[in-house]
């Protein structure tokens, strides 16, 4: 995680993509060193009061549901996904999320996401099962969207990034699945670190061939292109050019901010 950290900067991505991922990773981190005092001390290799016991369990388990909301988020803000980037939609989709912060912040007083036996044992509340199906949630409307794209969009660049948010959200599921026929560990770890991993390749190599804010192919990838191209040439197969040029592109971003510019770029591009 702190390798990926380190090697993620603005220009991997888009702003709000960047973000999002970022925020993955930092909470991804926080996951790690909690799940691994709540592992020692089910184990009792570590002794700890019960009242950190209980710190620990809960932000270990808002954790959880807060990766699987960064994780939509940066899946909204990757695939521009409009209905949930504004308006009503962008109060909807913090609700999932807002739910489960409640439920598993007063568990310390209502016990409805968990509590700890009298030996300290993690015990499953009445919301339990609740909150994480509302984690799912987000990964649910993930696959489906993913899934939809790869059967819309025409490019291979388009289909392959699509594919790996859709194998992403497969190989959670199927962890969260292990999970629950493990006693006193948890492998979810595992699967969400191969979900960081597998994007931030998938980043990398976008970034290669392509520009991180319009998905369009770049220089290097023209520079291919028209090499392999040149090589056929003829008079009966000739090639053509076509340029392009946005007209005092410089006053939009003067007037209204480089948001709304970076907007137009997209638009353009689309």
């Amino acid at each position: 995680d702190l390798f990926i950290m380190t090697k993620t900067n603005r220009n991997i991505a888009r702003k709000g993509e960047y973000s999002w991922f970022c925020s993955l990773i930092g909470t991804h981190i926080v996951y790690l060193v909690l799940n691994t005092l709540w592992t020692l001390t089910e184990y009792e290799a570590l002794q700890l009061p019960k009242i950190a016991v209980m710190i620990i369990c809960t932000v270990c388990l808002w954790t959880v549901t807060n990766c699987a909301t960064s994780f939509f988020l940066f899946v909204v803000e990757r695939l521009q996904l409009k209905p949930l980037q504004s308006g009503v939609g962008l109060w909807l989709r913090w609700l999932p999320a807002a739910f489960t912060t409640v439920m598993i912040y007063t568990t310390p007083w209502t016990g409805l996401a968990f509590r700890l036996s009298d030996e300290g044992y993690f015990v499953h509340g009445p919301m339990y099962l609740s909150i994480l199906l509302v984690a799912s949630l987000y990964l649910l409307i993930v696959a489906v969207v993913a899934f939809a794209n790869i059967l819309r969009k025409q490019t291979r660049f388009l289909r392959k990034a699509n594919a790996t948010l859709l194998f992403s959200v497969l190989i959670i599921l199927a962890f969260v699945l292990a999970d629950s026929f493990m006693a006193k560990a948890s492998v979810l770890p595992a699967a969400i670190f191969a979900v960081i991993v597998g994007i931030f390749i998938t980043m990398q190599e976008a970034n290669i061939n392509s520009d991180a804010l319009t998905g369009m192919n770049n220089r290097r990838k023209a520079e291919e292109f028209l090499a392999d191209r040149i090589k056929n040439v003829s008079e009966k197969r000739p090639l053509y050019l076509y340029m392009g040029d946005l007209n005092s592109f410089k006053k939009i971003n003067d007037t209204y901010g480089h948001t709304v510019g970076d907007e137009a770029l997209i638009l353009c591009s689309q």
